[in-house]
């Protein structure tokens, strides 16, 4: 049992919103920038991949959830708009499960390694989107925490 002089409730809450939007922060960063400028998948190869998912002007699409997945990680990571940034993290995720990842199922059945990191990446955003960026912020407001 954790000594209550060392985390407080809230104070623990605080840790752990930090470390969730640390982590989701660098995960969606690296795969942003991976899409925005040429590495794994590059923005070519990952525009394919939209148009194959059925959406209209694959190009625009592709563009719109990269820089959802580049700047959302950035705010994630400074603790601004955080319940905006993890809602449109998790609109990306959605879709990337729903799409892309086809809820796990592809041709030789179900497989759940096929969906468990997009999974973990929407509910941990949703998480961050209800509850809020924590009090370990870049710029707090005086009073809130």
């Amino acid at each position: 049992m954790m000594d209550s002089k060392m985390c407080s409730s809230s104070k623990c809450a605080d840790w752990a919103l930090f470390l969730l939007r640390l982590v989701l922060g660098v995960a969606f960063v690296y795969h942003g920038w991976g899409k925005l400028f040429g590495h794994m998948p590059g923005m070519e190869m990952f525009t394919g991949m939209v148009g194959k998912m059925g959406f209209p002007l694959p190009a625009v699409f592709a563009y719109i959830a990269a820089l959802i997945e580049f700047i959302g990680g950035i705010m994630m990571l400074i603790g601004i708009h955080v319940k905006h940034a993890g809602y449109g993290l998790a609109a990306v995720m959605l879709v990337a499960l729903l799409g892309a990842h086809r809820l796990g199922f592809g041709p030789t059945g179900f497989s759940f390694a096929s969906i468990e990191l997009p999974l973990a990446y929407f509910f941990m955003s949703l998480a961050v989107a209800f509850l809020g960026p924590g009090c370990m912020v870049l710029m707090r407001c005086p009073g809130k925490c």
